[in-house]
C-alpha cells in the first residue's frame, strides 16, 4: 500500500488563561505532563517534558482558582475533490516508495493520495468530494454522464480520532465512498465543474476545489474536431494513420464526445474562480506530453497556476520537491501524487498568522507550544505579537510549522514569556 502521511497536522489550537497563586504565578503541578490540556504522570510520557514554563496543571490542583479556555478563531477553509473516475483511470501507475516498487491503478492512488492529505490536514479543515463522470452502466449507451457529488463538505474527524494515524470515521466513510466506484466511461470535465458549482460556492470560508484527472476533457456532443483535436488521434489509440479523424462519426470508430472540450473546460473552472473557488489541477502520466498546455491553461484559469518551477500562484516555492516545470501539478507516480496533493493541503489550511478569540490579560505572561514544546518568543525565528488579539509565527518556527511536522500549536497565557 501507498505510505501514509503520519505527521498529523490536527492543530486544534486554543489559548488556556490560568488564574495565578499567591506568588503571582499559577500554581503548577510538580510532577505532570499535559496532553490535550490534561496533565497525566510524567513517568508515562517523560519525553514530553521541556524547559520553559511548567504544563498547565489539572482542573483539581490546589490552589487553582479558576481556568478559560478561550479557542482560537480560524476562518474555515474547505477543500474539494473532484477525482476522475474515467475508464482510464484503471491503469496502472508506478508506487516506488512501497517495498520493491509495485503499480496499483491511476483511480487508487489517488484515494490514497486523498487519504494521506486529510490524515495531515483533515482536523484543520471541512472536505468534500465529486466523482466523474456520473455512474456508467453496462446497459446504458451513456458514457458521458456529468459527475456528481458522492461526499458532501463537513467538518473532518478531529485530531483526537486520528492520532493514531488511521483514518476517523468520517475520513473511512469518504474512503468507503470512492472506494465502491470503479472507473469508466469518459472524461466530461466541464460538465461535471458545472454541475458541482452551486454546492461549492454556498460554502462558507474560504473554499478550494482540486481537480485530479489523467487526460483531457471530452464528452461534449455538441463539439466537432478534427485530427488535431480528436483525443483518440492524439493518444494514437483509433489504430488509423494519423491524418484519419477517428472521431468522425462517418467512419464508424468513435463520434464527436471524442472531441477535446478544451475551452468550455477551461471557462468552467473560470467561472468557477470568479465566483470565488479557485481550482487546483493534478495530472497524472498522460497529461505530460499530451495535454500540458491545455492542463496549465486550466490551472491558469482556476488562479493556480504555477509559473515554472516557481510555484508563487499555488503555494508553493522553488525549493518544493517535485516541482516541476508544469502550469500545473505533475503527478508521474503515486508518490509524487501523495507529495502534491499534502503541498497544497498544507497551503491552504495552515497558517503562521493566528487570531485569538480575546486578548490575554498580559501579553508578558503567554507562550506558544508546538505540540509540547515551547517556542521562543523572538521576532526572528519564534513568535511576536502582532495585535492585543493576534500573533505570527516567524523565522524557522514558520517553516516548521507550515511543514506538517506539528500536530498541535497552543497559546498558553498564565507564566512569563520564554525567550531565547
Amino acid at each position: 500500500m501507498l505510505s501514509r502521511a503520519r505527521s498529523l497536522l490536527g492543530l486544534a489550537s486554543s489559548i488556556a488563561v490560568a488564574a495565578c497563586g499567591h506568588d503571582g504565578h499559577p500554581p503548577f503541578a510538580s510532577a505532570g505532563v499535559v496532553v490535550g490540556g490534561r496533565a497525566r504522570d510524567a513517568g508515562s510520557d517523560a519525553n514530553l517534558l521541556h524547559v520553559g514554563p511548567p504544563p498547565l496543571p489539572p482542573d483539581d490542583a490546589p490552589g487553582v482558582c479558576g481556568r478559560t479556555i478561550v479557542p482560537i478563531a480560524a476562518k474555515p477553509v474547505n477543500l474539494y475533490f473532484i477525482l476522475d473516475a474515467s475508464g482510464s483511470m484503471a491503469t496502472p501507475i508506478d508506487s516506488p516508495d512501497t517495498n520493491g516498487g509495485f503499480e496499483i491503478s491511476r483511480y487508487d492512488a489517488a484515494r490514497s493520495a486523498i487519504s494521506d492529505v486529510l490524515l495531515a490536514v483533515g482536523s484543520r479543515v471541512s472536505y468534500g468530494a465529486a466523482v466523474f463522470p456520473g455512474p456508467v452502466s453496462q446497459d446504458s449507451p451513456d458514457v458521458c454522464p456529468p459527475g456528481t457529488e458522492v461526499y458532501s463538505t463537513t467538518k473532518g474527524d478531529p485530531v483526537s480520532d486520528s492520532a493514531s494515524g488511521e483514518p476517523g470515521p468520517k475520513l473511512k466513510l469518504l474512503l468507503q465512498i470512492l472506494g465502491a466506484r470503479a472507473p469508466s466511461g469518459l472524461t466530461p470535465t466541464a460538465a461535471s465543474i458545472a454541475a458541482v458549482k452551486s454546492n461549492l460556492v454556498a460554502l462558507e470560508g474560504e473554499t478550494y476545489a482540486i481537480l485530479l484527472t489523467d487526460g483531457a476533457p471530452n464528452c461534449n456532443a455538441q463539439a466537432s474536431c478534427s485530427a488535431a483535436t480528436c483525443t483518440v488521434n492524439i493518444e494514437a489509440s483509433c489504430g488509423e494513420p494519423s491524418y484519419v479523424n477517428c472521431c468522425n462519426p462517418a467512419l464508424g470508430l468513435y463520434d464527436d464526445r471524442w472531441c477535446l472540450d478544451a475551452d468550455p473546460t477551461v471557462a468552467a473552472v473560470k467561472d468557477l474562480a470568479d465566483a470565488g473557488v479557485k481550482t487546483f489541477v493534478i495530472g497524472m502520466p498522460g497529461t505530460a506530453t499530451a495535454y500540458t498546455d491545455l492542463l496549465s491553461r486550466v490551472a491558469e484559469a482556476g488562479g493556480t497556476g504555477r509559473p515554472g518551477d516557481a510555484g508563487a500562484s499555488s503555494g508553493a516555492s522553488a525549493g518544493d520537491a517535485g516541482a516541476d516545470d508544469f502550469g500545473y501539478y505533475l503527478a508521474g507516480d503515486a508518490s509524487k501524487l501523495s507529495a502534491h496533493l499534502q503541498r497544497i493541503g498544507r497551503s491552504v489550511a495552515i497558517r503562521c498568522d493566528v487570531t485569538l478569540m480575546e486578548a490575554p490579560p498580559s501579553r508578558d505572561l503567554v507562550n506558544v507550544y508546538f505540540d509540547q514544546a515551547v517556542v521562543p518568543f523572538d521576532e526572528k525565528n519564534g513568535w511576536t505579537w502582532t495585535s492585543d488579539t493576534s500573533i505570527s509565527v516567524v523565522g524557522a518556527s514558520c517553516s516548521q510549522l507550515e511543514s506538517g511536522s506539528v500536530r498541535q500549536l497552543q497559546v498558553v497565557a498564565g507564566c512569563p514569556s520564554v525567550t531565547r
